[in-house]
């Protein structure tokens, strides 16, 4: 709670309903925080001049009438500086007839008296005979018993009708006091188990965080891997139409190196035949030639020896 925020809404406060209902509201949020909010009330009650205190006294009995149902924190807060500022505020008070402001202060302390708010223990009396309450006046609880008793209280009013005249605030406060204390340790592991939730929490961020980066990433890959695929594909079609291209011209070249094989053959044949034809050729010729010196006279065969045996003569 803001100390300066409380402090700034009761500056600011007048005695309308709104303003009242508006201050009460927020007093009423920092229920856990009760002490506190009394203290503060009562140190702006003390520094607030004496026609401020019934709007002050106002705005703390809002607070103690909404709040009883849903536990004892600010009427145990209050009572620690009701008395003494109702006894400031009465003795404070205008005492000319003009003046309603006694009389208004005597009324909250009558309603807080017929409704029980603080018991009916020694502390009340004396509060009842500081507003010059008798005990004739001082409520129902005390003067009308049979009235009490007379007309059956509904289901919704019991809580408000239960007789608690045997229990004083002190009474009271030490037969809740288990309570308090268990409920004040259930309140310290609840802030161990937020703070828990806290940290999971953020660490939960960083988490999201990371798998948004991730996401991000996934998406990019995904969509370079689509790209890659793409490309993987163009490229099989490409190399399909090579290998296609490939057999078509390995199959000419297969063809030509046929046709080669076959041209060579022949022109081996073609040559073979040339050679034979040659080889018979001169042995036509050599036959031809020794047929031809058997045939010449024996003069002429000498007369060609001698010539093969003549010296070589340069010319």
């Amino acid at each position: 709670m803001n100390r300066t925020s409380l402090l700034a809404r009761l500056a600011k406060l007048n005695s309308s309903q709104d303003s009242i209902e508006d201050a009460a509201s927020y007093c009423l949020f920092y229920r856990r925080q009760a002490p506190l909010v009394a203290d503060i009330w009562n140190e702006h009650f003390n520094a607030s001049a004496t026609n401020r205190h019934i709007t002050l006294l106002y705005l703390a009995n809002h607070v103690l009438q909404n709040s009883r149902k849903k536990g004892p924190e600010f009427i145990n807060a209050f009572w620690k500086h009701i008395p003494a500022a109702i006894a400031r505020a009465y003795g404070d008070a205008p005492t000319d007839a003009s003046d309603k402001t006694r009389d208004r202060i005597t009324r909250l302390v009558r309603t807080w008296d017929e409704r029980k708010l603080f018991g009916t223990g020694p502390a009340m009396t004396a509060l009842r005979a500081t507003c010059g309450l008798n005990n004739q006046d001082a409520g129902a609880s005390t003067n009308k018993p049979a009235e009490a008793k007379a007309a059956p209280a509904s289901k919704e009013n019991d809580a408000e009708n239960v007789d608690v005249s045997a229990y004083s605030v002190d009474t009271t406060t030490a037969a809740l006091r288990p309570s308090l204390q268990k409920a004040a340790e259930t309140s310290s592991k609840a802030k161990l188990v937020l703070e828990k939730i806290r940290e999971y929490t953020n660490a939960t961020g960083g988490v999201a965080a990371a798998l948004k980066e991730g996401r991000v990433t996934t998406e990019f890959w995904a969509e370079a891997i689509g790209n890659g695929k793409s490309m993987c594909r163009e490229a099989a079609a490409n190399l399909r139409e090579a290998a296609d291209a490939l057999g078509e011209a390995a199959a000419r070249a297969r063809a030509h190196a046929d046709t080669f094989d076959l041209a060579h053959a022949e022109v081996e044949t073609a040559d073979a035949v040339v050679l034979g034809a040659k080889r018979k050729r001169s042995e036509e010729k050599d036959e031809t030639a020794a047929a031809a010196v058997a045939a010449a006279p024996p003069a002429q065969q000498q007369l060609e020896e001698e010539d093969s045996d003549a010296e070589y003569e340069p010319e």
